[in-house]
């Protein structure tokens, strides 16, 4: 019974466009299973969340071609005085966090809320782990993650999951080991979560349409708020 299945479906395969049979040979190796980071994201050391209330600002910025310097939020910095921290508390109330962020951007920076310790050794982990990926495998692995599906499944007793939705492939750039880190767009192409796309197929009978193939653009990159 499985090889006559087998067999139909490589005679089906071989009326399919040699492309849709390319993508569809993708698809089944992709790893709908939830431990997979690109179906069930988990925060840890192997990311940084950055502080970034504009998403497509963001975007734009290293579309552009510019280069975004990482920098820890300035009342986490090393010896920072505790009376700033509480004053950064108190002033956060009034949204003045988002100011910041949103100000720090126009000066080609962006903040990361961990201490200068924990950001640099994260990011170095991160920079060794891209680097030896492009080298030994030739691809780079290194992505900026834009917006996040909260999803869950009716067999899990409503556990949520989190998915990342646009992927922006980076790279992480320093000049010393003084210096810290930039990061800056790299060559291949932003795309929608490939996997999301497919579990929601085959799970949720879902089709993401234009999606799925093309991210929309505008004139500084794509599109992220449509």
């Amino acid at each position: 019974m499985c090889a006559t299945i087998g067999r139909i479906g490589e005679a089906h395969e071989r009326l399919l466009d040699p492309k849709d049979r390319l993508g569809r040979w993708q698809r089944k190796l992709l790893d709908l299973s939830l431990r997979n980071n690109l179906l069930n994201f988990k925060a840890g050391k192997k990311s940084l969340k950055l502080e970034s209330p504009d998403p497509a600002a963001l975007e734009d910025f290293l579309a552009s071609g510019k280069k975004l310097k990482l920098l820890t939020r300035p009342d986490l910095m090393d010896g920072a005085d505790p009376r700033d921290q509480v004053l950064y508390e108190l002033r956060e109330r009034e949204d003045v966090r988002r100011l910041h962020a949103l100000d720090a951007l126009k000066r080609n920076e962006v903040f990361v809320g961990l201490s200068s310790t924990e950001m640099e050794a994260r990011l170095i982990e991160l920079y060794r782990g891209a680097r030896t990926a492009l080298q030994e495998g030739g691809s780079n692995t290194l992505y900026l993650a834009l917006g996040f599906l909260s999803w869950e499944r009716a067999d899990k007793g409503g556990q949520k999951y989190r998915a990342p939705l646009v992927l922006i492939p980076v790279t992480l750039e320093r000049k010393s080991a003084r210096s810290g880190f930039s990061m800056v767009l790299h060559d291949d192409e932003p795309r929608f979560n490939p996997t999301l796309i497919e579990m929601l197929r085959q799970d949720f009978e879902l089709n993401l349409g234009s999606l799925e193939t093309e991210l929309p653009r505008d004139d500084s990159g794509q599109h992220v708020d449509k």
